[in-house]
């Protein structure tokens, strides 16, 4: 198991982003003594799901501002 935290660096993400996959179900974690953990397990499904394509959305462009 690895520490969240540790994932969070390893991975070079903020907080608030491991946050959203957490809550989005991207990524699963267990708690030990208050403290998040995951498992290798973990890690290598989310990194394949990931790889598939399955967290890709469309970017959303923004509609050009009118002047005037």
């Amino acid at each position: 198991m690895t520490a969240l935290k540790k994932f969070i660096h390893d991975m070079g993400v903020s907080n608030p982003t491991v946050w959203r996959w957490r809550k989005l179900g991207w990524l699963d974690t267990v708690n030990i003594a208050g403290r998040p953990y995951v498992t290798q397990e973990a890690v290598q499904i989310f990194k394949e799901r990931a790889a598939r394509g399955e967290f890709a959305k469309h970017p959303i462009v923004p509609a050009p501002q009118r002047r005037g």
